[in-house]
């Protein structure tokens, strides 16, 4: 229950970072933004897995092992797609953010 409340937390502090650079309220684009977290999560769920197993392969150990909910031989966790979604969510109001300023 506490990883909830910590995922939602951060969902608050995010939007709240990225209205405060924005200077208003911002609305999202519900597709859009599901776009974006569906695609860094598994770009950075899969990422994690394929690096730390052609590193395990290269060198012989890996090269970080996670140990709160682990999966694919601790070279993941289930927790990572929640950390990579919020990131995903991140991506997709500084992108807007960006956009509108016309800096990307």
């Amino acid at each position: 229950m506490s990883l909830v409340l910590f995922s939602i937390s951060w969902v608050g502090i995010i939007y709240s970072f990225n209205c405060f650079l924005q200077k208003k309220l911002l609305i999202p684009d519900v597709k859009m933004m599901s776009l974006y977290i569906a695609t860094v999560t598994l770009i950075g769920a899969f990422g994690e897995v394929f690096l730390s197993t052609v590193y395990t392969f290269i060198v012989g150990h890996p090269l970080w092992v996670y140990h709160f909910l682990p999966i694919h031989h601790a070279y993941t966790s289930y927790y990572s797609f929640f950390m990579w979604g919020l990131y995903g969510f991140h991506l997709y109001l500084l992108h807007g953010h960006l956009k509108n300023n016309k800096i990307f």
